[in-house]
C-alpha cells in the first residue's frame, strides 16, 4: 500500500509542477505575479521593460502596457512590425500605415505617428522622449533621430549599417563594420578600424562591442569611456553578446568544455558568475543586476531563470518549457511563461512584493501568494493522512 501511495505521489507531484504557472519552483523571498491574462501571446514574444513598467506583442496585432499596476492595449493598428521598446511610461513600435511601415510613439496617454513620408521604418529604439529608427533613404538604411518633436537623420552616405541603440541623446551604431558615436550633434568613429565590430550597446557615454581580432584572437570585448577604447577581455576564447548598465558590463564567453560561462566587468575587474556546462540565453544586465536562461543540452522541457545580485547567484526559478523571454530593469524579472491552461503569458519576479497577484495562483494552500514546494509538502501530508 506504501509502494501505491510513493507512486501516487510523485505522479501528484508531477501534475502539480505543470498544473501551476508553468513553475517548478521560485526563490526564496520572492514573489511571483501573473500581469497578461491572454489567450494567445506568442511563445516567442519578446519583452522590453523599464523600472516597474513592461511592454509586449500580443495577438500578433496589439502592443500591450503594464504600467506597475494594470495592464491596458496602447496601439490601435491592425498590424505590427519590430517589438515595442519601452522607456519610463514612453513606448516605440513600428506600424503598418498607409502601405509603409512607420514609428508610432505613446507619450503616456496617446499614441502619435513621428516618423513621415513613404519610407520604411524599422527598429526604433527609446531613452525617455528620444527616439532612434532606421529608415530607407535612396535604397539604403539611414538612421533617424527624434528628440521629442522633430525627426532628424544623422547617418550619412551609402554605407550599411546595424543596431542603433539609445541613451538619452547618446547613439551608437555599427556601419561597415566600425562603431560609430553620435554625440548629439556630430558623428564620430570610436573603433580602430582594423577589426570587423559588431554588437554595440550603449550606457550613457560608455560603450561596449565584439571585435573580431583576427591576429590576436577573435571576439574580444572592448569598452569606450567616453574618450578611450580598451579591451577588456583576455585570452583567445570566443566571446558576444555584451551588455551595459553605467561602467558594468556582462558577456558569453566560451570557457568550459566549449559551452557559455558569463563574465561580469566591474569597471576595473574582470569576474566569472558561471561554471556550469548549461546553454546559456537571454543575457540582461541592469545596474550590478543580471538575470539569464540555462538549460541543458539536448532534451529537456525546463528552463532555469538565473539571477546575480553583484555577489551571489541564485536559482530564480524553473520555467516549464523552453521558448521564454526575460527581460531585468532594477531588480524586476519579467518573463513569459505558460500557465495552467499552457497559455503562454507574463509575469513579474521580484523581492518582497506584498500585493496579491492579479489572478488567486491556483495550488497556493497556504495562501503566501507564492505557488512552491511547501504548497506540495501540504497538500502530500494531507492525502497521506487521509488514507486514501
Amino acid at each position: 500500500m506504501l509502494k501505491v501511495k510513493l507512486m501516487v505521489l510523485s505522479v501528484l507531484t508531477l501534475v502539480y509542477i505543470l498544473n501551476n504557472e508553468g513553475f517548478a519552483a521560485i526563490a526564496d523571498g520572492w514573489v511571483l505575479r501573473q500581469i497578461s491574462n491572454s489567450g494567445y501571446i506568442n511563445e516567442y514574444t519578446t519583452l522590453d521593460i523599464s523600472g516597474n513598467n513592461c511592454v509586449w506583442q500580443e495577438n500578433n496585432n496589439k502592443i500591450m502596457l503594464y504600467d506597475g499596476n494594470s495592464t491596458r492595449q496602447i496601439s490601435s493598428g491592425t498590424y505590427l512590425g519590430d517589438v515595442p521598446q519601452i522607456s519610463g511610461t514612453n513606448v516605440v513600435w513600428s506600424e503598418y500605415i498607409g502601405g509603409h511601415y512607420q514609428i508610432m510613439f505613446w507619450n503616456g496617454s496617446t499614441a502619435t505617428q513621428i516618423s513621415s513620408g513613404t519610407n520604411e521604418c524599422y527598429y526604433p529604439q527609446i531613452s525617455g522622449t528620444y527616439v532612434v529608427w532606421h529608415e530607407y533613404i535612396g535604397g539604403t538604411r539611414q538612421i533617424m533621430f527624434y528628440n521629442g518633436s522633430t525627426a532628424t537623420q544623422i547617418s550619412s552616405g551609402t554605407n550599411e549599417w546595424d543596431g542603433p541603440q539609445i541613451s538619452g541623446t547618446y547613439v551608437v551604431w555599427a556601419e561597415k563594420y566600425q562603431i560609430m558615436f553620435w554625440n548629439g550633434s556630430s558623428v564620430t568613429q570610436i573603433s580602430s578600424g582594423t577589426n570587423s565590430c559588431y554588437e554595440p550597446q550603449i550606457s550613457g557615454t560608455n560603450v561596449v562591442w565584439r571585435e573580431d581580432k583576427y591576429f590576436g584572437g577573435g571576439g574580444q570585448i572592448m569598452f569606450w569611456n567616453g574618450s578611450t577604447a580598451t579591451q577588456i577581455s583576455s585570452g583567445t576564447n570566443p566571446r558576444y553578446g555584451p551588455q551595459i548598465s553605467g561602467t558594468n558590463v556582462v558577456w558569453f564567453e566560451n570557457i568550459i568544455g566549449l559551452t557559455p560561462q558569463i563574465m561580469f566587468w566591474n569597471g576595473s575587474t574582470v569576474r566569472q558568475i558561471t561554471a556550469n556546462v548549461k546553454r546559456k540565453e537571454n543575457l540582461s544586465i541592469s545596474e550590478t543586476n543580471v538575470v539569464w536562461h540555462e538549460r541543458p543540452y539536448g532534451y529537456n522541457d525546463i528552463t532555469i531563470i538565473s539571477f546575480y545580485d553583484g555577489n551571489t547567484v541564485i536559482k530564480m526559478a524553473e520555467l516549464v518549457g523552453e521558448n521564454h523571454d526575460t527581460s531585468l530593469s532594477e531588480s524586476n524579472i519579467f518573463w513569459t511563461a505558460y500557465d495552467e491552461n499552457y497559455d503562454c503569458q507574463v509575469f513579474l519576479c521580484r523581492p518582497g512584493d506584498t500585493p496579491p497577484p492579479t489572478q488567486p495562483l491556483k495550488g497556493d494552500i497556504n495562501k503566501d501568494n507564492i505557488v512552491d514546494f511547501k504548497d506540495l509538502a501540504i497538500l502530500a501530508s494531507d492525502w497521506l493522512k487521509s488514507g486514501q
